[in-house]
Order: structure tokens, then sequence, then C-alpha cells
């Protein structure tokens, strides 16, 4: 997941920080997390770090219509 991740925030040009905030969003996630996850579940949980660490970290955000398009592969559901 984390290489998913370092791909993802490089082709979008944004910032090592951002990165690194992902990672620390999804660990935390997954520690305070008491139950177990599907595989499938995985990618949602690193679309979502990806989201609130580019909201947090970048002046121009990704958008929530290029995530599901581009990013999560229209695989997201509302």
């Amino acid at each position: 997941m984390v290489d998913w991740i370092i791909e993802v925030i490089s082709s979008y040009k944004y910032s090592e920080a951002a990165f690194f905030t992902s990672v620390r969003i999804m660990d935390s996630f997954f520690q305070r997390c008491k139950v177990a996850h599907k595989s499938s579940d995985l990618r949602l949980v690193g679309v979502a770090s990806i989201f609130i660490a580019c909201k947090y970290e970048e002046i121009y955000p990704l958008k929530v219509k290029l995530m599901h398009e581009k990013i999560a592969h229209r695989k997201l559901s509302r």
C-alpha cells in the first residue's frame, strides 16, 4: 500500500510531507482499529488517507471527483 501511495503522490507531484502524512494517517487508523479488514478495504483506507493528507499539506489539494475517477478507478461508492 505504501508503494501505491508513493506512486500516486509522485504522479500528481505533491510534496513528501503529503506522503508522510498519508502514511501516518493510515498507520494511525490501523492501530486504532480493532476489527480485521478485507483486502478490498485497504485501497479505501489508502485513498482516504491520501485525500486527508493532501487537504492538510497542499495548497491545491486533490478534488473528490479526481480521487473517485482517476485514483480509485470508480470502485468507491458514495
